[in-house]
């Protein structure tokens, strides 16, 4: 028996939306899974990525392309395409990944992070994950399991559930004396987020849409 390929990778930094990763959610399958959805911008290298899922295909149906199944579907998705109307995912290559266990999430020390409000929707991250291939129920394709997480740093909260900080970041008093400027009521400016961060996410949960060998990996 031929040894498997590696399919095992850590991403380049990306931002993490849809970040279920504190508290499980329950799956169209019924499923308790942790998840994210994981943005690249399409200038992001992601040879790596798309090595370790190639494998996951050769480990499960070999290295000849002609015996792959056909229309597998693919972990990499075109935000422009299957996220239109969502600013997050504009211009952008993104991968659903989620496991049903708990992911390790470290600061960029490799510092355990404990409190749930460092780690959100919006923040950029880098990701332990893995591939593999999946083959049910009549559907064939590529999925991403969901290992660790690291932050990297802060970044623009999704979904609207901006931190206190963020939120009076303008309005910091520099004395205690009571006195309120008139100015300090007067922004009229509102800042929408990118969207729900319900944790759903469009197409298959293991993948996107079928595509031909060709294109598989793009």
């Amino acid at each position: 028996m031929s040894k498997s390929l590696k399919t095992k990778v850590i991403t380049p930094e990306c931002v993490a939306s849809y970040a279920n990763v504190w508290e499980p959610r329950e799956t169209p399958g019924g499923e308790l899974k942790f998840s994210a959805s994981l943005i690249f911008g399409k200038t992001a290298d992601l040879t790596l990525l798309k090595k370790a899922a190639k494998n996951a295909v050769i480990n499960r149906w070999g290295k000849d392309p002609k015996k792959w199944p056909k229309n597998l579907r693919s972990p990499f998705r075109d935000g422009d395409t299957d996220r239109p109307n969502d600013e997050a995912y504009q211009n952008s290559i993104f991968i659903n990944a989620s496991s049903k266990n708990k992911p390790g999430i470290v600061d960029s020390n490799i510092q355990p992070i404990m409190d749930q409000a460092e780690f959100y929707s919006g923040v950029v991250a880098r990701a332990s994950i893995n591939f593999f291939a999946y083959d049910t129920a009549g559907n064939k394709g590529i999925g991403v399991g969901l290992n660790n997480l690291m932050k990297v740093r802060d970044g623009e909260h999704l979904g609207g559930a901006a931190s206190a900080e963020h939120d009076f970041a303008d309005y910091r008093q520099e004395s205690s004396d009571g006195d309120f400027g008139a100015d300090e009521f007067t922004d009229t400016s509102f800042d929408f987020g990118a969207g729900p961060d319900n944790g759903a996410s469009s197409g298959s949960e293991n993948g996107g849409n079928g595509c031909s060998k060709d294109d598989l990996f793009l």
